[in-house]
């Protein structure tokens, strides 16, 4: 993460979906560390998006939907 924020070249979206990314995101799910969604806060614009490798969910204060998401997580066979 060090790296991704000192370098000029990588962009709000780039640094987002490293977390989306090994070491970062896990699927070891049945030993308790597995991640289940990541979320880009945007504060001063009242805005969210949780994400997952394939989906992203976006809320705002303006455009708020209530809802909810369900999410199949992987099974690693031995």
């Amino acid at each position: 993460m060090l790296e991704l924020l000192g370098d000029p070249a990588v962009d709000r979206e780039r640094f987002v979906a490293a977390f989306l990314e090994p070491p970062l995101h896990s699927t070891a799910h049945e030993q308790g560390f597995g991640t289940i969604y990541t979320a880009a806060y945007e504060p001063a614009l009242g805005r969210v998006a949780y994400r997952w490798p394939d989906a992203a969910w976006e809320q705002s204060f303006e455009r708020f939907a209530p809802g909810s998401r369900t999410v199949r997580l992987p099974v690693k066979r031995s």
